[in-house]
């Protein structure tokens, strides 16, 4: 299986996981990609993105989904890897075993982080998880303003 596989996770709930992963499968979409989604968090909220994409567009063969425990993941992703090009892997809101076991097969971890104290707070037990798994880590700021200081600071991290 040749497929890049992306982890979208922080420990705080409303970070906007969910948000960057829908955006994301947009993004490798309209760039000619095969994109598989796999769906960790049981609130559900990237399968009902789905339902309802699917109901405005139909059906898209280039766009695959599937649900699974974060103790399952390995064969989520074998199951949708062979059909697709990137996996996207959102997860729930929280920094502990369940994380680690999709840590250990992606190949890179993005954590959305909102322009509040309580998300660079909760963003630490992440990175730490990410760090000690050595994968690769990038911040992606939320929710930010132009002209802020935190949209400046943002700005600058890409």
């Amino acid at each position: 299986m040749s497929a890049r596989i992306i982890c979208v996770a922080q420990q705080k709930g409303g970070a906007g996981k969910t948000t960057l992963v829908s955006n994301l499968a947009i993004a490798y979409l309209a760039a000619g990609k095969s994109v598989g989604l796999l769906d960790t968090d049981p609130q559900g909220s990237l399968g009902k993105w789905l339902d309802i994409r699917e109901e405005m567009l139909g059906l898209d063969p280039k766009l695959k989904f599937a649900t699974a425990t974060p103790y399952g993941i390995s064969r989520a992703i074998r199951t949708v890897g062979n059909e697709a090009d990137v996996i996207l892997i959102d997860t729930p809101p929280k920094a502990d075993s369940d994380v680690r076991w999709v840590l250990r097969d992606s190949d890179l971890v993005l954590v959305p982080v909102s322009a509040s104290q309580a998300d660079v707070w909760a963003t630490h037990d992440v990175l730490d998880l990410a760090e000690r798994a050595q994968k690769p880590t990038h911040i992606v700021m939320n929710r930010t303003r132009a002209g802020t200081r935190v949209g400046i600071v943002s700005q600058g991290m890409v």
